[in-house]
């Protein structure tokens, strides 16, 4: 982790939802990049991240120094509503920023009761950052808290910018007032073709400052050599997800059920945790293959990163993705993987080259794909180091953050 660095003016403030979460681990590692890189960058999260005093907490005190949460305590409240009365009276940012917001749709009446909030928390983080003197400020996903940074970049009269990730996004992109963030972005960030695509499509904005920078990971925490079979856990199946929905767990599990008809041998090791973790275990027990199939919980990148030192395959059977950071971590260790080819997958496997790539919603040929894996070495191993290579030259933190710092410095 780099020092943190002095209190003169940050180049940039990141303005997220709620941070440091387990699951953001690409957003620490971009920010500690940036940080390497001599870039002056802190965060203002908007609502605290909820882990102090769990067994995550160590991530609040790893990134305290670089963190200010914008509404910790009930008194914030009133400092925001104070800080709107005064840029109400005194400034006209305050008025510009009014009638961008005035731009957003409105589809329900609980829609319409969010606007005042988004605008009282930008008052907030205006309040935070205004004798801090910020250049720019970015925000992942672009979701509510990008129309935050929408207002609060308003409001102190400087440029902002967007990472943009999918899928969620587009779940409900007619809510997500897409066309006035893109517009009045200083530049949009793009993790894959797929995203830029689809960032077109619901905003209707064509013409905007679209960068694709792909998403990185540190290849270093994860780079090791091909571990045969022959010396792995006899043939594991690996995932690392949120337990949703739209991951397809359940998919996994019938598959796992018929794979278990051929190898009994076989395990599925899942860690993760989401709204489904009581019904995943459940239908475990309904198709009778819980005593093979261990649900780890959430865990560590370091306990990611150990898991996959001893696996045989890793399977993300996903209905919607973006670029799954998960799979260029399997990718970087050396574990051979099988996805659906969903969203921006493809761009990261490459069918019988990188990986196998399946068609969604389908256990069957999920089912083929894994034992295609466990049954035939050499095919494992050519996926291993095919998919090795490929997130080194493609997907390294090394790589890709030098030329969002590039873009963050304009």
């Amino acid at each position: 982790m780099p020092k943190k660095h002095d209190d003169s003016a940050d180049d940039v403030v990141y303005v997220l939802h709620r941070f440091p979460l387990e699951t953001d681990t690409f957003i620490r590692d971009e920010l500690s990049e940036l940080l390497r890189l001599g870039l002056k960058v802190s965060v203002v999260s908007i609502r605290d991240s909820g882990l102090s005093g769990g067994r995550s907490a160590y991530l609040v005190d790893q990134w305290s120094a670089w963190t200010t949460t914008a509404f910790a305590t009930k008194l914030d409240g009133l400092k925001a509503i104070a800080t709107f009365v005064y840029l109400a009276l005194t400034k006209l940012s305050f008025w510009r920023a009014l009638g961008l917001l005035t731009k957003t749709r409105s589809s329900s009446r609980f829609a319409l009761l969010k606007k005042p909030a988004y605008l009282l928390q930008a008052c907030r983080v205006y309040g935070l950052l205004a004798k801090r003197r910020p250049s720019h400020l970015h925000n992942h996903f672009g979701d509510h808290s990008g129309t935050v940074t929408l207002l609060a970049a308003k409001l102190l009269d400087i440029p902002y910018s967007l990472s943009i990730h999918g899928p969620h996004l587009f779940f409900n992109a007619s809510q997500q007032d897409l066309a006035v963030k893109v517009g009045n972005a200083a530049f949009v960030r793009c993790i894959s073709q797929f995203c830029l695509s689809q960032l077109i499509l619901y905003s209707g904005n064509r013409s905007a400052n679209y960068n694709i920078v792909k998403c990185g990971i540190s290849v270093g925490k994860f780079r090791a050599k091909f571990i045969p079979s022959t010396t792995s856990e006899e043939n594991l199946i690996f995932v690392c997800c949120r337990l949703a929905v739209e991951k397809g767990i359940y998919d996994l599990i019938d598959a796992f059920t018929l794979i278990l008809e051929q190898d009994e041998s076989a395990i599925l090791r899942v860690a993760g945790d989401g709204p489904h973790r009581d019904q995943l275990r459940s239908y475990a027990k309904q198709k009778q293959v819980s005593h093979r199939c261990e649900f780890i919980g959430s865990v560590s990148t370091e306990t990611v990163a150990a898991q996959l030192a001893v696996s045989s395959v890793f399977a993300l059977p996903s209905y919607a993705e973006g670029v799954p950071i998960s799979l260029m971590e399997a990718m970087a260790s050396g574990v051979p993987v099988v996805a659906t080819s969903v969203g921006g997958v493809s761009e990261l496997v490459i069918p019988n080259e990188t990986g196998i790539l399946i068609p969604p919603a389908d256990p069957q040929a999920l089912t083929d794909g894994i034992l295609a894996v466990l049954n035939d070495r050499d095919l494992s191993h050519r996926l291993s180091c095919n998919a090795k290579a490929f997130v080194e030259q493609h997907h390294s933190i090394e790589t890709n953050i030098p030329k969002l710092r590039s873009l963050l410095n304009q």
